[in-house]
């Protein structure tokens, strides 16, 4: 007989009456009783302390890791960054220094923003001596008028 023929239902049928019938045919009470009997009373055991060792494993996986936790950061200004103080992963206490930026684009800057300050007061003292002059032109027109009507 083909077993293929039969459907599943008649193969999971016919496979549980084979193990059970198995069974039955293997267990006896007499040959447990027997066993139990024949047991040597001490059975040796190999104790050993428990101790500590190092092992060195390396793991190779591939994968995505992700923080428990993350917080943005950034610089309150623009430019290239100097120094790292930290690494990508590493744990930092609040307010720990993470990196410096390029100070020389500042100072370069700070350097423009004083010549411009210093054009400008020179701008200011030029009009002063300027409305002056003005003002002494006139005054001295307004003299020498005077001078003549007299």
């Amino acid at each position: 007989m083909n077993i293929k023929l039969l459907s599943p239902f008649v193969q999971t049928a016919a496979i549980l009456v084979v193990a059970g019938c198995l069974l039955a045919v293997g267990c006896k009470t007499e040959n447990q009783a027997q066993a139990v009997d024949h047991l040597p009373e001490k059975t040796p055991v190999l104790v050993t302390p428990v101790t500590q060792v190092s092992a060195t494993r390396i793991i190779s996986v591939s994968g995505t890791l992700a923080a428990d936790k993350t917080t943005p950061t950034g610089f309150l200004v623009a430019g290239k960054v100097d120094r790292m103080f930290a690494d990508e992963g590493d744990h930092v206490p609040k307010a720990f220094l993470l990196a410096t930026v390029e100070a020389q684009d500042y100072k370069n800057r700070l350097d423009m923003a004083r010549a411009k300050a210093d054009t400008q007061v020179a701008i200011a003292e030029l009009n002063r001596q300027l409305t002056l002059d003005i003002n002494t032109d006139t005054r001295i027109e307004q003299i020498e008028k005077e001078f003549m009507y007299e």
